[in-house]
C-alpha cells in the first residue's frame, strides 16, 4: 500500500478528495473538493501540477467531485458547486465547459469518458445519468 497527500491547502495537500483517475502516463489525478482544484501526482506521490481555484469563472471550480481523463489526456471535471463540466488540457488550461444549472445538470458528482469520447455524468440532484 502507498498513500500520499495530507490534510491542508499547500502543495501536495488535499482537503476532502472526492474523485480520482489515472492518466495514460500513470499519474494520479485527484478532484480536491475542499480546495476547489485538481491535483496531479506521479504514482510515487510527487506533485506534477495543480490547477483551478474557487469561483465560477473560466478555469474556476466550486467543489469538484468527479474526474476522468479522456483519450487525448484532457482532464474532465464534474464541478458540483457550479453544476457544470469543465474540460482542462493536461497542462491545466480550459478546453471547454458545458452544462447549466437546473434541468440540464444539477450537482454532477461523477464523470467518465467512453471510447468514443462521450462524457458520461452522474447528475445527482436530477437523479439521472447524462451523456454529452
Amino acid at each position: 500500500m502507498r498513500a500520499f497527500g495530507r490534510r491542508g491547502s499547500g502543495a501536495g495537500e488535499l482537503q476532502n478528495p472526492c474523485g480520482v483517475a489515472v492518466d495514460g502516463a500513470g499519474n494520479v489525478v485527484v478532484a480536491d473538493f475542499g480546495n476547489h482544484r485538481i491535483v496531479i501526482f506521479t504514482a510515487a506521490g510527487e506533485v506534477v501540477r495543480a490547477f483551478g481555484r474557487e469561483g465560477s469563472g473560466a478555469g474556476e471550480l466550486k467543489g469538484p467531485t468527479g474526474v476522468a481523463v479522456d483519450g487525448a489526456g484532457n482532464v474532465v471535471v464534474a464541478d458540483a458547486g457550479n453544476s457544470h463540466i469543465v474540460i482542462f488540457s493536461a497542462a491545466g488550461e480550459v478546453v471547454r465547459a458545458f452544462g447549466r444549472r437546473g434541468s440540464e445538470l444539477q450537482s454532477p458528482m461523477g464523470v467518465a469518458v467512453d471510447g468514443a469520447g462521450n462524457v458520461v455524468v452522474a447528475d445527482s440532484s436530477n437523479s439521472r445519468i447524462v451523456l454529452f
